[in-house]
């Protein structure tokens, strides 16, 4: 099958999918024709097809895409449509937890500001319903963690147990996750932007003094300035090194929003020192879906950081596989993969205190803190101590110990 775009996937059923959600974006007819011989393909398998519609979280797109072009077996139109019945009573659901958080909230006189999830949704695609989402994401000032944890003493279990105090606990993670014992809505409760205090050094409290409204449901809720609030989703995807597509397709409804402009996002970047993530996550959706719009002599001279390069081809890659599970997969790929994962964190952004952060959210965790307690002037004992705990818990893990 010759392809014109997108050569880096080798996957016909991945291909389709994005082909799919090109087309939902630029409603480009000459899909057509296209996507309608790959629907064709009898090599084409629709369960696989619907497997990576789920891990990717696009089926949303893909189901609204698919009804439109009329091309697809009845068969999977039924499965994706059930798909997005449960996507849309568990964004209701979750809208319902959200007014209630802000209630919750007001009592104890907490400001939060929403990250993700439905005011992304309404935000990119003026619905709650568009975007797949799995837990509700907000922010809160650092002097309010206890008066949070309070909130969430009686209907909420923490994902997370732990007897640890605080003091452990903060410089080393970045977020709480609680569950509500009756709707099973996720509510992750962060208190910094992203786990490395250097990534994006001053981001967070620049990005407080950036706050506009957004109603859902006739309640208003904090966010983030479009600038800010797109800034944040490049480098949450960036970090997770964009392997999962419905964030890719976010970023490409940024590109194709009235206030996207590609050079206040570029100056927005240098000014956190984040370029090199940004470029390459914007080359990324470019390369995927056309958008947004780089000339082949901006790409050149883009790419003269051989590091975007790198950061592209990696994005490409883990797209093109998919997430390893901690349960499924041997020492050898857990330890391949954790590489993967710190070369990326080592790509994103120069600077000697970063890089030691890096190696830290990779080789420390509150579960190393939790079985050897040690003062925090020792704890970068922990880097070298956290391989021996790591095999621990995977072999328990993957032995059900």
């Amino acid at each position: 099958m010759h392809r014109k775009n997108n050569k880096n996937i080798d996957c016909k059923e991945l291909y389709l999918i994005i082909q799919l959600l090109k087309y939902q974006i630029n409603k480009d007819t000459a899909l057509n024709k296209q996507i309608g011989s790959l629907v064709a393909d009898s090599s084409i398998n629709f369960d696989e097809f619907l497997r990576l519609t789920k891990f990717h979280k696009v089926y949303t797109h893909i189901y609204e895409v698919a009804k439109e072009l009329d091309c697809f077996p009845n068969e999977v139109i039924k499965k994706l449509r059930v798909l997005n019945v449960d996507n849309a009573r568990k964004s209701l659901t979750q809208t319902y937890e959200l007014k209630k958080l802000n209630k919750l909230f007001a009592e104890k006189n907490i400001n939060f500001t929403v990250l993700k999830g439905q005011l992304l949704s309404v935000l990119l695609y003026k619905n709650t319903t568009q975007r797949s989402s799995k837990d509700i994401d907000i922010l809160i000032e650092e002097d309010d963690i206890e008066k949070t944890v309070s909130i969430f003493e009686k209907d909420y279990t923490n994902l997370v147990p732990t007897d640890l105090p605080l003091k452990f606990i903060k410089p080393y993670t970045n977020h709480f996750s609680y569950k509500n014992k009756e709707t099973n809505v996720i509510i992750e409760v962060h208190w910094k932007l992203f786990n490395n205090e250097y990534l994006a050094l001053g981001f967070t409290e620049s990005a407080k003094h950036s706050i506009v409204q957004t109603n859902i449901s006739q309640v208003d809720f904090n966010r983030f300035s479009f600038n800010y609030k797109m800034l944040y989703c490049l480098m949450h995807g960036a970090i997770h090194q964009w392997f999962r597509l419905f964030w890719i397709r976010d970023m490409a409804q940024f590109c194709n929003n009235d206030e996207f402009n590609i050079v206040d996002i570029l100056e927005l970047a240098e000014r956190f020192r984040v370029t090199r993530s940004v470029v390459s996550s914007l080359l990324l959706c470019n390369e995927l879906f056309g958008v947004p719009e780089i000339n082949e002599e901006m790409k050149l001279r883009l790419l003269n950081d051989r590091k975007i390069g790198t950061l592209l081809s990696l994005n490409l890659k883990a797209i093109n596989g998919s997430k390893i599970h901690a349960g499924n997969c041997s020492f050898i790929e857990r330890i391949q993969n954790k590489y993967k994962q710190l070369i990326n964190s080592l790509l994103l952004q120069k600077g000697w205190k970063y890089k030691i952060a890096a190696f830290k959210k990779h080789f420390v965790s509150s579960n190393d803190i939790e079985r050897f307690p040690l003062p925090e002037r020792l704890f970068f004992l922990y880097i070298f101590l956290h391989p021996i705990f790591a095999t621990v818990r995977w072999y328990r893990l993957r032995y059900k110990q």
